[in-house]
């Protein structure tokens, strides 16, 4: 399958500027982060593209600063490269989303996702280093600070759309997989500064983000509508914890896996 990749840069500068007005994706307008940016004198920024200033070396950023490629020599886990968005995730937004999509698996299709802390080193995948969290398609494992994952959900490679989403109402991580929701992969989100993170290792994998400038695979609106409307039940707000609840008490059961069937 052949793809086409935007010209690439070293790892230089950012190509963009912020705006004055920062970005809003369409599932959080009309939310407490809109509401506030819209009169504050030091609006709060969402991530919307990747840092090449916050990068390994081996990843090479397109000039939107939306994809990414591994241009690193892919021998084994030791030349794995991950990088970090422009911003982190504020805990004002309530919810944070984000989507890749697959276009190259590269040799060996060794690709993950998910957040990290500013400190994070950036020669391992996410989740292997203390304060992050990633997973993995080559093994649909989910690595919770160690190197060491833990099952979780499907294999995903090329072709594949995967998201990551931060509910900061009840401290928890999910994922999906083309549209799909896969489920809570991790509960305690609940201090520091997360950014959203990309690992990648075998030469020429090749992904392209979504933060919000076009429609999800996944209904993200649906769902940020669901925990907003049950956190403002509660009257809470986002410093309150939501008290406990399923996920899927309150979403529909479409928008979940099958956790009985096999992931392939």
């Amino acid at each position: 399958m052949s793809h086409t990749f935007e010209p690439l840069f070293n790892n230089s500068n950012n190509s963009s500027i912020p705006n004055s007005i920062p970005f809003i994706p369409p599932y959080l307008r009309n939310t407490p982060l809109d509401t506030y940016n819209k009169t504050a004198t030091k609006p709060i920024f969402l991530p919307t593209q990747w840092s090449v200033n916050d990068s390994s070396s081996y990843i090479k950023v397109t000039s939107n600063g939306l994809g990414l490629r591994c241009a690193g020599p892919g021998r084994n886990n030791s030349d794995a490269a991950s990088i970090r968005t422009d911003h982190p995730i504020p805990r004002k937004a309530g919810l944070f989303y984000y989507e890749i999509d697959i276009m190259n698996k590269g040799d060996k299709g060794f690709i993950g996702l998910g957040l990290g802390l500013k400190n994070v080193l950036l020669d391992k995948m996410p989740g292997w280093e203390r304060f992050s969290i990633g997973y993995h398609g080559d093994n649909g494992l989910i690595y919770i600070q160690h190197s060491r994952g833990k099952p979780y959900g499907p294999l995903f490679s090329e072709g594949d759309t995967i998201g990551c989403g931060v509910n900061f109402y009840d401290n928890t991580l999910f994922f999906t997989k083309n549209g799909v929701n896969l489920g809570t992969a991790y509960k305690g989100i609940d201090r520091g500064e997360f950014f959203p993170m990309i690992g990648l290792i075998s030469k020429e994998e090749c992904i392209e983000t979504n933060f919000g400038s076009r429609p999800f695979k996944y209904d993200i609106s649906l769902h940020v509508k669901m925990v907003f409307d049950y956190a403002a039940a509660y009257n809470l707000h986002i410093e309150q914890e939501l008290p406990d609840y399923n996920i899927d008490d309150i979403m529909p059961p479409q928008f979940f896996c099958n956790y009985c069937g096999t992931y392939y």
